[in-house]
């Protein structure tokens, strides 16, 4: 799940990563053996375009708006058409890493590397979680 917490829109996920990070802990899983999923790609439908793609083309182009839960920490994109993405960027990973300091979690797994070319969001977690 991207959400950390659960949406207050019409857009939820379902399962947040609070949700999920709870119900391990409640299951015996230590925090510490816990890490949270960072990724460096959308998703639109049935498509995945990359990190590096959604800057190209659509967070706040081509029609497309970036929009934020603050219940959620959350970003996505809509545009005029009915079109819904889902993606994290910079903010929403800022939210993340507090999370995993807060609850004292083992870390951050990302997937995958060459989807963000410049290293935008790779820096925020190592920034983050050095």
């Amino acid at each position: 799940a991207s959400d950390v917490y659960k949406r207050q829109t019409q857009y939820s996920a379902g399962i947040s990563c609070d949700a999920a990070v709870k119900n391990h802990i409640k299951a015996g899983v230590p925090a510490s053996k816990i890490c949270l999923g960072f990724p460096f790609y959308g998703r639109n439908g049935s498509e995945w375009p990359t990190y590096k793609t959604l800057v190209a083309n659509f967070i706040n182009k081509n029609g497309w708006t970036r929009k934020w839960d603050d219940a959620a920490k959350a970003c996505y994109l809509t545009n005029t058409s009915g079109g819904f993405i889902t993606y994290d960027d910079v903010e929403s990973f800022g939210y993340k890493t507090a999370y995993i300091k807060a609850n004292k979690l083992g870390g951050a797994m990302f997937w995958e590397y060459s989807q963000d070319n410049i290293g935008t969001l790779l820096n925020k977690i190592y920034e983050d979680l050095k």
